[in-house]
């Protein structure tokens, strides 16, 4: 149509197809570090995906480490506690380009919750990984872009003209794109939770001279629109008081033995 009767005639009023058709979030984090990557993809060889790709790490490059590969883009967040992390990623989501296509990764960018709860025990510490993770603004973002195009094809068949006829029917079909962009798109989430050991740093040493601390990693999938509470924790040792409740139980055994030989006798 664009090319029988010019472009404006395929062009709907503030509102267009988008430039993509699906996008591939991963977050993984881990205590300090925060990685947020996106895949772009498109139906025309990857040319609109990579541009989309190159655009939005241009905007970001003054701001964090950026590392794009054709229609691929990572950003890696370093971080000394939760707010800081936070005011970082607000000042990644002012220079965003105002793209529907990046409502993902915007909203990736805009959790409000996280945090890294350490629980002490009597013998245990508990480290944790929380984050509540909405994914529901892109959908709206992307639910939006849809009906003004639906908007502007009723006003187009109400007109009854057969140009128009065709022209509504180019803008529902625009319209479902953003409505598959919703349902193919997906965004994983992982953690990593080091085991914490805690004591007098002697005590921490040798412990760890006969113990290897570990890790928890779990991974989340989560459809655009979504909103989840992720959580994930690892306990580890109060080493002092573990040595000072063994060597209690040490001592109550001795006593036990030591009061049945006298009862022996």
């Amino acid at each position: 149509m664009a090319e029988a009767f010019g472009p404006e005639a395929a062009t709907a009023p503030g509102a267009r197809a988008p430039r993509i058709t699906q996008t591939l979030l991963r977050v993984t984090n881990a205590r300090g570090e925060r990685a947020v990557g996106v895949l772009f993809m498109d139906s025309d060889g990857g040319k609109s995906a990579a541009a989309l790709a190159q655009e939005a790490a241009a905007a970001l490059a003054d701001r964090a480490p950026v590392v794009v590969a054709g229609p691929a883009l990572t950003i890696t967040l370093r971080y000394g506690d939760t707010p800081s992390l936070l005011a970082s990623q607000d000042r990644l989501v002012a220079a965003l380009p105002d793209l529907p296509e990046l409502a993902l990764l915007r909203a990736a960018l805009s959790t409000r919750h996280l945090d890294w709860p350490v629980t002490e025990g009597l013998v245990t510490l508990e480290s944790g990984y929380q984050e509540r993770v909405d994914l529901g603004p892109a959908v709206r973002a992307w639910d939006a872009e849809a009906e003004k195009l639906e908007s502007a094809a009723r006003q187009a068949e109400a007109t009854g003209e057969p140009l128009d006829q065709v022209r509504a029917a180019v803008w529902r079909s625009d319209a479902r794109l953003w409505r598959d962009l919703a349902a193919l798109s997906r965004a994983s989430y992982a953690a990593r939770v080091d085991e914490q050991g805690a004591g007098p740093e002697w005590i921490v040493a040798r412990a760890r001279q006969f113990y290897d601390e570990g890790s928890l990693r779990r991974e989340w999938i989560m459809r655009p629109g979504e909103t989840r509470q992720l959580e994930a924790s690892i306990l580890g040792w109060r080493w002092d008081r573990l040595a000072l409740a063994a060597a209690m139980g040490l001592l109550a055994v001795v006593i036990v033995f030591a009061g049945a030989a006298l009862v022996a006798r």
